[in-house]
């Protein structure tokens, strides 16, 4: 199954859904779901993950992170 999460923050990023939507993917990736997040940050980092991490910089400009595939 393909799963989509979308969240505002995430690891590095402190709170709440960057707490929790680690290990929720981490859990949902083991059951061999492709799970895919999405998720604003103001860092391109790449990740070590089971599982796919896509990162929107909030800092660029709206109109080009609409017209970004």
């Amino acid at each position: 199954m393909k799963i989509l999460i979308t969240v505002g923050i995430y690891p590095p990023d402190i709170g709440g859904p960057a707490s929790f939507v680690p290990k929720i993917a981490n859990l949902l990736s083991q059951n061999s779901n492709e799970v895919t997040v999405i998720c604003l940050s103001n860092s391109n980092l790449q990740d070590n993950e089971t599982y796919k991490v896509k990162r929107i910089l909030r800092n660029q400009n709206l109109l080009i992170r609409w017209l970004k595939p």
